[in-house]
């Protein structure tokens, strides 16, 4: 029993040790394989996201789809921190509707109460 477990024991330190001998190569060699694959798969994020906007249901305008011209449009999307509409209404019928938001923070319904609570406090100071 004790042979065996010198044996064991011996086997496992033996292939240790050609594990930390060799770590420097491994190291080396799989540095750039990690950045690749890391580049790849984004960019087949950015084309399933892509043509998801492409074919959502909610971004069609009579029978004209949204037409995701660049990878990247997602990520402009992201960026958008204010929304600019006519004061006459000839564009946008003085509609302009809230439907989802999708950030960690803040939640759906806290959002609504929020833009709701800002709504009348506008409309009280005119």
């Amino acid at each position: 029993m004790l042979l065996i477990f010198t044996t064991r024991f011996g086997l496992c330190l033996a292939s240790a040790i050609a594990l930390a001998k060799q770590s420097p190569n491994l190291v080396t060699l799989y540095n750039t394989l990690v950045p690749i694959s890391l580049y790849v798969s984004l960019d087949i994020i950015k084309v399933l996201q892509t043509n998801r906007i492409t074919s959502a249901a909610n971004m069609v305008y009579g029978r004209t789809h949204a037409v995701a011209r660049t990878s990247e449009l997602d990520e402009e999307l992201g960026q958008v921190e204010y929304v600019f509409s006519d004061k006459t209404g000839t564009l946008t019928c003085n509609v302009m509707e809230f439907r989802s938001s999708s950030d960690f923070a803040i939640s759906c319904s806290n959002f609504e109460v929020s833009l709701a609570n800002q709504f009348h406090d506008y409309h009280r100071v005119i």
